[in-house]
């Protein structure tokens, strides 16, 4: 019997280095998926931080082996993390027990059960219904949403350490607003 794998691969980038890995991202799924023994990727981010959490659920470590040595991974990949990364980490965890995967149809309410319990895309439908169970693609967010969420995270990053360096409500308020006009 083989042991199940996941995988988690986890990277914070420099801002050049996220504008290249996005252009990679779709690529680098889609080679993943199609490694012969891998269940399921995912990649989750914190676009503000510029970090990416890859997880990938595999059949054994032969099949991690096969990933490592596709091309795509040795020859694009891996020479570019090198360049577009400021920090990473890879773990593995062994399977010990399997749970089921269940969803909840929009439809009747009705709860679905799934094996096995790491992939997203089962069940597919409703088991009562037959209404389909795929999530709704989150839209990407505008430039002008973009904008605004680093204005915001920049001006409480910059409020609260200048709380914590002592300054008065004036002085953080002026330190927010720097942090805000200092965003290129």
């Amino acid at each position: 019997m083989t042991t199940p794998l996941q995988v988690l691969a986890e990277f914070a980038c420099s801002e050049s280095g996220d504008a290249e890995l996005r252009k990679q991202l779709e690529r680098t799924l889609a080679e993943t998926r199609a490694t012969p023994g891998c269940l399921d990727a995912q990649v989750w981010e914190r676009p503000s931080e510029r970090r990416f959490l890859f997880t990938t659920y595999w059949t054994d470590a032969e099949a991690v082996r096969r990933w490592v040595e596709n091309e795509f991974h040795r020859t694009t990949l891996m020479p570019a993390f090198r360049k577009w990364c400021v920090e990473g980490a890879f773990s593995e965890f062994t399977l010990a027990t399997d749970h089921d995967r269940a969803k909840k149809c929009a439809s009747c309410g009705r709860w679905t059960p799934g094996r096995p319990g790491w992939g997203e895309r089962e069940p597919s439908t409703c088991r009562n219904c037959g209404a389909s169970l795929a999530r709704l693609a989150v839209p990407p967010q505008s430039e002008n949403a973009r904008v605004r969420q680093a204005c915001i995270d920049a001006a409480l990053a910059a409020y609260e350490d200048a709380g914590v360096r002592g300054l008065c409500e004036e002085g953080r308020f002026e330190a927010a607003v720097s942090a805000m006009r200092a965003l290129t």
